[in-house]
């Protein structure tokens, strides 16, 4: 009775926190949508435990509301977020493309580091164009750059809305949008 317990205990704490997430790589190599969920191996669409990957060169569309608790985007991939979108990362992500958003980017937690070095071939950037948002729901996390000339070009909204701490913009911030903090500081 005691081993049983205690084998169930063992799971608990050892394997619940990770029962039910996954790592999704994306595997329609002409690119699509992200909520069909044929183009993810393991096949489904990703949910807030997911870590995702999309390779290098490939365009993805998401055009629902999604979910991932972070994901790399290799160098030459875009993703895009349309206007009818919204994509919540709950983790930290990697960008070596291009992250384009026309709907509403809600990031809840982790690092976003953009990587733009042309001589490895890195071409990260965010640009959050006209009309769409990307609220900050989080803080002491922060957007970082790394080896090169990285962006966020902000043509819409870029707000924190949550949190009363400090959220650090390392990155050339290009923004001819609005720029509002509603709770704690942008630095």
């Amino acid at each position: 009775m005691k081993k049983g317990l205690l084998r169930a205990v063992v799971f608990l704490v050892l394997g619940a926190g990770s029962f039910g997430f996954a790592d999704r790589l994306w595997t329609n190599s002409v690119g699509g949508s992200w909520s069909e969920a044929s183009n993810w191996e393991p096949n489904g669409v990703p949910d807030a435990g997911d870590r995702v990957t999309i390779p290098a060169g490939i365009a993805v569309q998401i055009g629902v509301t999604a979910y991932c608790r972070g994901f790399t985007l290799n160098p030459g991939g875009v993703l895009t977020v349309s206007s009818s979108g919204s994509l919540d990362i709950g983790g930290d992500t990697s960008i070596y493309g291009a992250m384009v958003n026309e709907g509403t980017v809600n990031w809840t937690n982790g690092t976003v580091t953009v990587y733009n070095y042309d001589p490895w071939g890195y071409n990260g950037v965010i640009s959050n164009r006209a009309g769409a948002v990307w609220n900050v729901l989080c803080d002491d996390y922060n957007i970082n750059g790394n080896w090169g000339v990285e962006q966020f070009v902000n043509q819409g909204t870029l707000r924190k809305i949550s949190g009363t701490g400090n959220t650090l913009i390392n990155v050339v911030l290009n923004s001819s949008g609005l720029l509002n903090s509603q709770s704690g500081n942008f630095y």
